[in-house]
């Protein structure tokens, strides 16, 4: 009897051990087989894969923006403080407030006490930038430089420091702040040079390719934007200065830096999963957490961790790379129904983050995607702005040459507006509505997509969905 139990136990755990073994190998198979079936559909369109790819080719320092002394030094020094462009701090404050210039939020970072007009808080910024002088002037010389590599080992994609981007972001601020200075004194000249600086520093960020870069490139660009609107609401640019802000800010398309940028998320993703699948997680020392701290926890993680199929990462991988291949796409598009496609994404892993077993097999992509999507609108609202700062240049050209605001946007071309800016939203003309002898509204229909005939409910972060119409609204605000 005693036999016949130990026989029956021992197949029954050969009945185990069998099928254990094939749910690995069907998993592994599965998986690979997956990955194999999207790298060839990729590789078909031409997609990058792979670090060499993305790579940027080695250039001379001379010619490398990353290697002028100012930014090198980030590299080399891990204490912040040690940093001689730390000693320039960003004006951050004000800026966007209908009732306010932004000035006396600046002025007060430099003197806590101040309170006077705008023009006397223009001096005092201009007083502070003046002791940076010879910093700001290193950063006008690397900017004359044509290349940009801040990475030299980009195999090591998870570990990059992002401070050199984060200190763009910075001087961007101080910059927005001194050119606005200027603008308030009557010194359009002086200003033109910062916004084409601050876009200089805008263009540096997307290297190496990844989302955060393009977030920093968005917000450095949304400063030059704002240094264009402060101008023209004071009448103060000069037409030589309009055209050229126009002829820049039509040169840049937020939505296909997009696409560059979620092209090499993906592969530093890959590289990512592969590493933690072969690593393992990051679990401190047992021995290193206080008492009361629940490392058994962390060491069950570990130890579920590593009994994971490997198919199971090919599978995570797969699908972030289709979901954002159809991103991708849908950027390349000129005309798209963009917030339809994006809610529909959306609530597609929306359903399949429900699917228990789906967030076992894929919690990468599980968690990744839907921060991706999030940056969509966001992307599209800064786009939606910069093209309607082209508008407001060619408009305010307009009325600097006739005397008067255009009837129509149709009146700008072609002495003022060789290719007209479309909604980015349904790739349609932008809505114009005058207000009044020297105001006006220009807006684009908003994430819902429906004119809401210059409605507008400021979009957040959180509910780009929500908002109305996008606007720029032109007050006439002289100095």
């Amino acid at each position: 009897m005693k036999k016949r139990l130990l026989r029956m136990a021992l197949l029954g755990l050969a009945a185990v051990a069998t099928l254990v073994a094939f749910f690995y190998a069907w998993t592994d198979w599965s998986g690979a087989r997956h990955w194999k079936a999207v790298e060839a559909e990729l590789r078909a369109k031409g997609e990058p894969l792979t670090i060499a790819e993305i790579e940027p080719q080695p250039i001379p320092d001379e010619l490398n923006f990353a290697a002028a002394p100012i930014f090198a030094e980030i590299a080399r020094v891990h204490d912040r403080t040690q940093w001689r462009i730390s000693a320039i701090h960003g004006f951050v404050g004000g800026h966007k407030k209908a009732s306010s210039s932004g000035l006396t939020n600046a002025a007060r970072v430099v003197d806590p006490t101040f309170d006077g007009s705008d023009a006397d808080a223009a001096r005092v910024i201009l007083s502070q930038t003046a002791k940076w002088k010879p910093l700001l002037d290193e950063v006008r010389a690397a900017a004359e430089r044509p290349g940009t590599v801040w990475l030299s080992d980009y195999q090591d994609g998870f570990r990059m420091r992002i401070d050199q981007i984060q200190t763009l972001l910075k001087l961007a601020q101080a910059l927005f702040a001194e050119g606005k200075a200027y603008l308030e004194l009557g010194d359009p000249a002086a200003a033109l040079i910062d916004f084409r600086l601050i876009l200089n520093l805008a263009s540096r960020s997307q290297e190496p390719p990844i989302l955060i870069g393009h977030l920093v490139r968005q917000s450095i660009t949304g400063l030059a934007v704002e240094t264009v609107r402060f101008g023209i609401e004071r009448h103060a640019w000069t037409p030589a200065s309009l055209e050229t802000i126009q002829r820049e800010l039509a040169a840049i398309s937020l939505l296909a830096d997009l696409g560059h940028a979620l092209r090499g998320e993906r592969i530093f993703f890959r590289i990512g999963v592969g590493k933690l699948s072969k690593e393992g997680l990051d679990v401190p020392d047992i021995s290193e957490k206080p008492k009361n701290s629940s490392g058994w926890k962390d060491r069950l993680s570990q130890a579920i961790w590593k009994l994971r199929p490997s198919g199971w990462s090919n599978e995570d991988v797969s699908i972030y790379f289709e979901n954002l291949q159809q991103v991708i796409e849908w950027l390349g598009k000129e005309a798209a129904p963009r917030p339809e496609i994006i809610l529909t994404a959306d609530k597609a892993i929306e359903r399949s983050q429900k699917d228990v077993f789906f967030n076992i097999r894929t919690p990468f992509s599980r968690a990744a995607l839907p921060t991706i999507l999030a940056t969509i609108p966001r992307t599209v609202y800064a786009q939606a702005t910069l093209d309607e700062a082209q508008l407001a240049c060619a408009i305010e050209r307009y009325r600097l040459a006739k005397g008067s605001l255009p009837a129509t946007l149709a009146s700008l071309q072609p002495d003022f507006l060789s290719e007209m800016p479309k909604d980015p939203i349904n790739a349609e003309p932008f809505h114009y509505r005058i207000t009044g002898a020297d105001s006006y509204l220009l807006y684009s229909v908003g994430w819902n997509g429906v004119d809401d005939h210059g409605s507008e409910k400021k979009p957040s972060p959180k509910s780009f969905d929500k908002a109305e119409d996008w606007v720029w609204k032109m007050d006439g605000v002289t100095r």
